[in-house]
């Protein structure tokens, strides 16, 4: 089983009704020893993998926290059973914490960033993060050029754009056309989707 931010393992198991509740007493405890044991182990590796990929010359290492990763399963309710959601203060408290662990950037995982909830999350994060800002989810050219020259982050960073567009950067350079983007490609075998998209000249 891999590490989960809920304390209880899921076990396909039918319990009889008089040790019920001394037998699942007993598997959340052994539940939780697992699940820190494992989470320490995960930690003591990150730690290593960022030591040796800096003695072999890297500039840095990231930490993903998002798309169902640890970290992220921390953060979501679907995933961890919390009630006291609270997604402004999240941010505000990873903000101030991982600026005083002097962490180089933080990226912000956007769907849209239009969406009136995201940019308050993002001027949360400019407000509170002391590193660089970095920025993403349906810009454009025009939308990224503006963010950027307003201060309201440091960089913007484009994922599906570039996926269909490989010479994205020549492409707004000389003011042409982008290729839509295939959804449908996405996690397929092939060169559909990875190395077909046309390009300029």
């Amino acid at each position: 089983m891999g590490i989960e931010p809920t304390a209880l393992a899921w076990e396909a198991r039918v319990l009889p009704l008089y040790d019920a509740r001394s037998e699942l007493k007993s598997l959340c405890a052994n539940a939780v020893r697992r699940q820190l044991d494992q989470a320490c182990a995960a930690g003591w590796r990150t730690v290593a993998a960022a030591v040796h990929a800096a003695q072999a010359g890297f500039d840095g290492a990231q930490l993903q926290g998002a798309h169902g990763y640890l970290l992220d399963q921390f953060l979501r309710d679907s995933v961890n059973d919390r009630a006291d959601s609270n997604p402004p203060e999240l941010v505000r408290y990873l903000a101030r914490e991982l600026s005083l662990r002097k962490i180089a950037f933080l990226e912000l995982r956007h769907d849209d960033h239009r969406a009136p909830a995201e940019q308050d999350l993002a001027r949360i994060a400019r407000q509170y993060f002391q590193g660089l800002l970095f920025v993403n989810g349906a810009y454009d050219f025009a939308s990224a050029k503006a963010t950027l020259a307003a201060g309201a982050a440091d960089a913007v960073v484009f994922g599906k754009p570039f996926i269909a567009n490989p010479d994205l950067v020549t492409r707004w350079a000389a003011r042409q056309p982008l290729n839509a983007f295939d959804p449908k490609t996405l996690y397929t075998p092939g060169a559909a989707g990875y190395t077909d998209y046309a390009q300029l000249g």
